[in-house]
């Protein structure tokens, strides 16, 4: 939770449509409290983010959650085997 904040908090003096965002979700655990505070981040950076990707949704739970936050924020960020990955991708947007 402190680092949900915290990148709400960074995020909020960038530049719209300036930044690169890279979410890695490997080995971490939702609850209905992070999955709330998940979607309200996602939504938040919006009009900040250029392009996001997500790394580490391996189970059918992680993807649920996933459908989840971007139904709510209205966003699609593709999802990647590895950072690696991600990266190259993101470097290309």
């Amino acid at each position: 939770m402190p680092v949900i904040e915290a990148a709400k908090e960074w995020l909020k003096n960038k530049d719209p449509n300036s930044v690169l965002t890279l979410t890695d979700v490997t080995d971490t655990h939702f609850n209905k409290e992070i999955i709330t505070l998940m979607k309200e981040l996602t939504l938040h950076n919006k009009p900040y983010v250029k392009a996001g990707a997500v790394v580490g949704i391996t189970r059918p739970l992680m993807k649920l959650t996933y459908n989840t936050v971007m139904a709510f924020s209205r966003r699609t960020l593709p999802i990647f085997d590895t950072q690696d990955q991600a990266k190259e991708w993101l470097i290309t947007q």
